[in-house]
């Protein structure tokens, strides 16, 4: 589903501006060595380990030394910077006189923006103060006059903008605690994600001029949260584009990533299945030929393939957040197969498809999971919500 892509803008830019990758399992602790010798290394590599990543506390850290932040985008940000100007670079013609960037972190992109749209006005925001800084004075260095820059939400933002360019910034603004349970099926995950995602989707619809557009370079993965969140923009008439819909493997900290961008229009309106369908589209299993699926394919087969269910359960802990769901269903449209859905925190989610001559086996093995999972501690429900 991705473009062919011509000349790498985005290297190019890291190269003008002197990014040096920072590869290997040590790699970053190596270059603390380098720059502050191995007594402040080994402080900063402590102080690293003790904090969770994304959080304020976590910001503090990293933009505490200019030095430091640079280390740390060098060893996380390069490749999935690399890309993101690439695609910016291939849909220029999304970007109006007034373009805000939600989130500019430590301001790679910023000046990109501001380098790639010298007429343009560009407007960054941050809710970190340390974010701001570092992102002014990367502006500064590389002596670019069109940006100005505010710290805070972007519901505080006065300005319309005719571009919203936001990048790694949907996870900071949704509610963790009321992230379904990622066993349930995939519609109801699609509807919650569709709600929760809503306080910041108004955001960015009330900054956006009335033909604007939002241009997104998001860290989403395959889960639901994209299509929820597709659905939610279209409910405010900020449809997407379809052509604009790529996928990005990003190297990031001796790892890989996938990054998902796309482009929503003001005024546009899709077809919610069109959206739906852009999303199996996009995990891209071929499911032909398979008796055990995994994940997010488990559940869209299921999804497009469950007919009655026979059974069902749910699983909680002792604090009442859902741990996991077991269910078994009809084929909607062959007699002869039958359907188990195994889904358990921790684990992969499983779905198994048996001639119907096993069912009453089916049933038996299934009572056996209950009786295992609460014998271990886990309340059982059965499922009276589903058809």
């Amino acid at each position: 589903m991705s473009k062919k892509r011509s000349a790498d803008i985005g290297l190019q830019f890291l190269q003008n501006i002197g990014f040096e990758r920072i590869s290997g399992k040590y790699g970053l602790r190596d270059k603390w060595v380098q720059l502050f010798g191995k007594e402040r290394a080994d402080q900063l590599q402590a102080e690293f380990l003790r904090l969770d990543e994304g959080t304020k506390e976590f910001y503090e850290f990293k933009y505490s030394d200019p030095l430091l932040n640079r280390s740390f985008d060098e060893f996380y940000d390069g490749d999935i910077i690399r890309k993101a100007c690439n695609y910016v670079a291939e849909h220029k013609d999304c970007f109006g006189d007034v373009i805000l960037e939600a989130g500019c972190g430590s301001g790679y992109m910023t000046v990109f923006l501001a380098q790639t749209f010298p007429e343009s006005k560009i407007i960054s925001i941050d809710r970190s103060e340390g974010a701001i800084r570092a992102a002014r004075e990367m502006a500064a260095k590389y002596g670019v006059q069109n940006v100005s820059f505010e710290l805070g939400e972007l519901k505080d933002v006065s300005a319309k903008a005719d571009t919203i360019f936001c990048m790694r910034t949907i996870q900071e603004n949704i509610d963790e605690s009321a992230i379904p349970f990622s066993g349930e099926p995939i519609i109801a995950q699609f509807n919650e994600f569709r709600s929760i995602t809503g306080e910041y989707t108004d955001s960015l619809i009330s900054r956006l001029n009335g033909s604007g557009s939002l241009v997104v370079f998001e860290r989403i993965r395959h889960d639901p949260l994209m299509c929820g969140w597709l659905l939610g923009l279209n409910d405010k008439g900020c449809g997407i584009s379809k052509d604009s819909y790529s996928e990005f493997t990003c190297n990031e900290a001796g790892g890989e990533s996938v990054f998902q961008a796309f482009i929503c229009r003001m005024g546009r309106k899709n077809e919610e299945q069109d959206i739906v369908s852009l999303w199996y589209e996009s995990l891209g299993v071929n499911h032909e030929g398979k008796s055990e699926l995994k994940g997010w394919s488990a559940l869209s087969y299921l999804n497009e393939n469950a007919g009655k269910m026979i059974r069902g359960v749910r699983f909680y802990g002792e604090n009442g957040i859902q741990v996991g769901r077991l269910a078994a269903y009809t084929d909607i449209d062959d007699d002869s197969k039958i359907y188990c859905l195994k889904a358990l925190s921790g684990q992969d989610v499983l779905l198994w498809s048996y001639g119907v001559e096993l069912k009453e086996e089916l049933l038996n093995e299934m009572q056996n999971i209950i009786d295992i999972n609460v014998n271990n501690g886990l309340n059982c429900k059965e499922i009276t919500d589903e058809g």
